[in-house]
């Protein structure tokens, strides 16, 4: 399981997010959908955000010149 930064969270979700497969966070504007995403993905390196709603500007979405 990945564990997210909230305890009672991992609590509700037996443990956390499940390590396997695609996990989808819904709800009302703003309640902190992305925060726990990237908060998550910055924990965990093998996993992904993406962006589905358009919510970051264009900028965000370049990559680097590494």
């Amino acid at each position: 399981m990945l564990e997210t930064p909230h305890s009672s969270l991992n609590a509700i979700l037996g443990g956390g997010l499940p390590e396997t497969g695609m996990v989808e966070l819904y709800g009302f504007e703003q309640s902190g959908k992305t925060s726990l995403a990237l908060s998550v993905a910055a924990q965990h390196p093998n996993s992904l955000f993406v962006d589905l709603d358009g919510s970051f500007p264009y900028w965000a979405h370049q990559t680097p010149d590494l």
